[in-house]
């Protein structure tokens, strides 16, 4: 199954079930994952089936899991990457690999697409391979450049994530919990 983006959305709810009036602590959220899944035929692979995976979550989980991406990490290196990015535009095997990278972004939803830069859409492919940055921490321990962009998370079990500053997770939780009160 191979993830094309995901997009989390605030709901506006102003009542619970019950008829009590919600806070914005307390509205809905919904954090949906586009994907696709490889269809197949007596082995052959005939196609893919797109799919939209709903997961509901309370609105402190989506602010920590907003808060704790790749960009606002200390750890993501937008210059390495920028500088990798040169060394790699100079060979033809190197422009390969970007152009590969270049697939991967053009494959998203563009309704998934990243929003945390300037709290604009990426729909332009440069915009987007620019914004990537090197996570250092994981770079040292698998001993490879691992690169990715701003809106990404560390792998698996592997967390280094370290908040830049206590500032940019309080500007995200303010912008969730503003989303969230908005009627």
């Amino acid at each position: 199954m191979k993830n094309l983006g995901e997009q989390i959305q605030i709901g506006h709810a102003h009542r619970a079930d019950d008829g009590t009036k919600l806070e914005p602590e307390e509205q809905p959220v919904v954090k949906q994952t586009a994907s696709e899944a490889a269809v197949d035929a007596g082995g052959a692979a005939v196609g893919a089936l797109p799919l939209t995976i709903s997961e509901a979550m309370p609105v402190h989980a989506a602010i920590d899991m907003l808060a704790r991406v790749c960009g606002n990490c200390v750890h993501f290196r937008r210059d390495l990457w920028i500088a990798e990015r040169k060394r790699l535009e100079a060979t033809r095997d190197g422009r390969d690999g970007l152009n590969v990278v270049r697939a991967e972004i053009l494959s998203r939803d563009p309704d998934t697409l990243p929003s945390m830069i300037n709290g604009d859409e990426f729909h332009d492919v440069e915009a987007a391979l620019n914004a990537f940055g090197v996570c250092v921490a994981l770079s040292a321990v698998v001993d490879d450049m691992i690169a990715g962009p701003p809106e990404a998370s560390c792998p698996g079990d592997h967390v280094y994530f370290q908040a830049r500053s206590d500032r940019d997770v309080a500007r995200i939780k303010d912008h969730v919990l503003h989303t969230a009160s908005r009627r």
